[in-house]
């Protein structure tokens, strides 16, 4: 892989500000504005990582999140970040990076003599191969050899991550032009927005790809649309990840600082949720599809475009749909030699655009060790090429709207599942509701804001407009050499097959067998490609076999960004009683109990004679007791007494109103889970009062089964402690 930097192009890179770090102990050179991934490629650093099994060579895939193979441990003065992704994190002028999974180098890793032996480590080789005489024999030696990153022990964050609530009117997830038009939009309506992009800049594809909007280039429309809604006070949020849609349209987003503060996560509560998160490129299927310098058609346009640098010199692009042809004729533009394998039959309308089409051709296999250096057609004729970038579709990224309990549908026109039946609350908008057009998605903004949108009409798109034409470009059964369908995982298709024949034919099934889709990318490229090779094996369509169940986060998030200031005394706050000056003016000594205050003996002196005076003067006169750190939850509602009844051991319904009960709760293996006392205020109204440190157990077990087994119109709760 010959990649270099341009002389000039890049519009996210400031070159009057150089900046190096090292790589595995190599020199870097790099400028503000780059990514590690960017700085990297433009050094000509073909191998960046090496796969999780079988240790092969990986080069960088894309240029965001969707990354697959270049994972690294960052260390700098804050600390080192395990497992970070080198096309999302910025580079820094000092840092040191190191490839994770490779001893000791990714160029040179003493592991890689695994892959020679990859015939005897196929899918859940390990469940089958290390049970006799005794699984945790080997078991140590395993997980140490598949870990990934490198935690440092000794690690503590010099500062506290921020925690903000915050609640707006419409949060816009994206801020490509789909999202900046619903984010335009609903400013314009008067409502207050938050717009969240986890890039560093906003603008989407218009950063990498020919648009023009309402007469205008498309970046400067973008630059004008941000600056409107900031000067209107409107939140934007940059290198802002939405990484969970929770109940209640709860959306959880994780902000990284490039100043080296620790994250912040946000909770924010939306009256209007606006999805406009994408879609992801995938990868093509032939033998040797991982070798490094084979790589997303739309990856290697952004790192032209952006960081300028030219991802190879003798370039072949794979592609069933239209995306990959500006791409191409980008790389040929900056001087490279580009050769174009388009599986579809039509004409070779662009060959004098520079570049040369090959119509109704597939790519067989890719030829090379530790990178790649040519490709083998389905005509059996070779190409010479240092960098094959590929498109093999594209998946809108429906994560966010599937953790909202969103159904999905297939779409044979886009070759991907799409969202389907609207949900309360949330819209969708630009490639991740499907569509392909510039027009297209800027008009899509408007009926994703709903009842939000303003009467303004929406941003039209003026320039030529982009197309897709996508033909299906599925992994095949039986295929020759081995085509790779999760490059973390290292998961080919014979595991898919392996995985038929056993039976695992469920998807849930095939993901827990194969590992399809379960590493830090959560297959991102690689689950659509699996599921097609599943539905082909098992003669059924790809909408029938559907898809894995989608969960946050959508990306990493730190620990300490979920712990915020919940640390030391934080950790576990001691509470305090509402009465404490009065015992303390009593005497009381006081002692922790489940989280709480409270006065142990009073008068001082020895505690066991105190507390024998104590109990004396209990049994022969007067006690006051001081009760307020006890449980008070209210269940209300015309099936509160059912519930109480199935909640506790005894009967409760009998109790009349004005009346209580001693009773206890039991766990679902018929331990005692708590006890205490049962107020009965009315006909539909209880009082449960629980032991002071299971208040939030007891909560939260009884809103679990008000919840499993009656409705909110039958039975609330309220917990008023």
């Amino acid at each position: 892989m010959s990649a270099s930097r341009l002389a000039t192009g890049g519009s996210d890179i400031d070159r009057g500000r150089p900046l190096s770090f090292t790589f595995d102990g190599r020199r870097v050179e790099g400028f503000a504005g780059d990514t590690i991934a960017s700085a990297l490629l433009a050094s000509g650093q073909a191998v960046i990582g090496r796969s999780f099994k079988y240790h092969r060579p990986r080069g960088i895939w894309g240029s965001g999140v969707e990354e697959p193979n270049a994972l690294v441990d960052v260390e700098s003065a804050a600390g080192r970040v395990p497992n970070a992704r080198a096309t999302t994190v910025q580079a820094v002028d000092g840092i040191r990076v190191r490839s994770v999974n490779a001893s000791p180098t990714a160029e040179i890793d003493r592991n890689a003599v695994l892959d020679r032996f990859a015939r005897f480590l196929p899918a859940a080789f390990y469940y089958k191969t290390f049970m006799w005489p005794d699984w945790h024999l080997f078991e140590p030696r395993i997980r140490a050899m598949a870990g990934l990153g490198v935690v440092d022990p000794g690690w503590q964050p010099r500062q506290v991550s921020d925690q903000i609530n915050h609640y707006c009117d419409v949060l816009v997830v994206g801020a490509g032009p789909a999202g900046l038009a619903a984010a335009a939009g609903a400013a314009a309506a008067g409502h207050s927005v938050v717009l969240v992009d986890d890039r560093t800049h906003p603008g989407g594809s218009l950063r990498h790809r020919t648009g023009e909007v309402d007469g205008v280039e498309g970046m400067a429309w973008v630059e004008a649309t941000v600056a409107r809604l900031k000067g209107a006070g409107q939140l934007v949020l940059s290198d802002t990840t939405a990484f969970g849609l929770y109940d209640h349209n709860l959306v959880a987003l994780n902000q990284r600082h490039a100043d080296g503060r620790p994250d912040t996560l946000w909770r924010v509560r939306p009256r209007r949720i606006v999805l406009a998160t994408g879609a992801i490129e995938r990868p093509v299927p032939f033998a040797n599809n991982d070798l490094p310098g084979i790589l997303s058609a739309d990856g290697a346009l952004s790192y032209l475009r952006r960081h300028g640098v030219l991802v190879g010199r003798d370039i072949v692009v794979a592609t069933n749909n239209d995306s990959a042809y500006e791409p191409a004729l980008a790389l040929a533009a900056a001087g490279a030699s580009v050769t174009m394998v388009d599986c579809r039959r039509e004409g070779d309308a662009q060959a004098k655009s520079g570049i040369r089409v090959l119509a109704g051709r597939t790519i067989a296999a890719a030829r090379g060790r530790n990178a790649v250096q040519g490709v083998l057609l389905d005509d059996g004729t070779t190409l010479a090429a240092d960098c094959v970038p590929v498109s093999g579709g594209w998946t809108p990224t429906v994560h966010l709207f599937s953790q909202a309990k969103g159904k999905l549908a297939w779409s044979d026109k886009l070759a991907a599942f799409i969202p389907g039946e609207a949900i309360d609350g949330i819209g969708v908008a630009g490639a991740v509701a499907g569509t392909v057009s510039l027009s297209d998605a800027l008009a899509s903004g408007a009926p994703a804001l709903g009842d939000f949108g303003s009467s303004s009409p929406a941003p039209r798109g003026t320039g030529a407009e982009a197309t897709l034409g996508a033909v299906s470009m599925w992994p095949k059964p039986m295929a020759k050499g081995r085509v790779w369908i999760d490059y973390q995982s290292d998961v080919t298709a014979k595991d898919v097959e392996l995985a038929a024949r056993e039976n695992f034919v469920s998807v849930e099934h095939l993901k827990r067998y194969t590992t399809l889709g379960m590493a830090t990318d959560q297959g991102k490229t690689s689950n659509l490609n699996g599921l097609a090779l599943l539905a082909d094996i098992t003669g059924r369509g790809i909408a029938e076999v559907g898809t894995t169940t989608y969960r946050p986060p959508f990306t990493p998030v730190p620990f300490a960004s979920l712990a915020g200031s919940r640390r030391g005394s934080m950790h576990a706050p001691v509470r305090r009683l509402p009465l404490e000056a009065n015992h303390r003016a009593a005497g009381g000594v006081f002692q922790e109990y489940g989280g709480w205050l409270r006065p142990a003996y009073y008068g001082g002196g020895d505690a066991g004679a105190s507390i024998q005076e104590e109990a004396r003067r209990a049994r022969q006169s007067v006690a006051l007791f001081d009760g307020s750190t006890l449980g008070k939850i209210e269940v209300i509602g015309p099936r509160a007494a059912e519930f109480v009844d199935f909640i506790y051991y005894n009967t409760m319904s009998t109790l009349k109103p004005g009346h209580c009960r001693y009773g206890f709760m039991l766990s679902e293996n018929g331990v005692v889970f708590d006890d205490g006392v049962l107020v009965r205020l009315d006909e539909h109204r209880f009082i449960v009062s629980c032991s002071s440190s299971h208040v939030a157990a007891v909560h939260a077990r009884l809103e679990e089964w008000r919840q499993d087994r009656f409705g909110r119109d039958a039975v609330y709760i309220h917990n008023a402690t």
